[in-house]
């Protein structure tokens, strides 16, 4: 009986410390989202991408769009629900698509929105990854 309570006690304090392995948050959220895809015609690569990544405080998202020429990639927290994600991308001189956007998950996809603006972004593979 003593053994049993000293290993529940153990698990009980590994699983709530701040040095223990946290549980990963789940969700559907949680993947690759793009829309970005090659034009032959122009050699222009277009759309936007996000990989929405579990922490244990908070979630991040990897964020990049193009309008010809992609942008660099961005590390942003978000603020996350199993099927929602939320984040602002700055102003800089180095994105094309600054704005506070909206995801959420649809059966085509992530519903991703920006002010007036609205995408789906399919659930796949990233576009680098081909």
């Amino acid at each position: 009986m003593r053994l049993a309570a000293a290993i529940l006690l153990i698990v009980a304090t590994t699983a709530i410390s701040p040095q223990g392995t946290p549980t990963l948050r789940r969700g559907l959220i949680f993947t690759t989202w793009s829309s970005m895809d090659y034009v032959t015609e122009s050699g222009d690569v277009i759309g936007t991408e996000i990989t929405v990544v579990p922490q244990y405080l908070t979630a991040y998202v990897i964020f990049q769009c193009t309008e010809g020429a992609p942008s660099s990639p961005i590390l942003l927290p978000a603020k996350t629900t199993a099927t929602s994600v939320d984040f602002t991308v700055p102003e800089s001189p180095d994105q094309l698509c600054p704005g506070h956007y909206v995801g959420n998950v649809t059966p085509k996809g992530l519903a991703l929105t920006m002010g007036t603006s609205h995408e789906i972004l399919p659930r796949r593979k990233s576009y680098w990854a081909h």
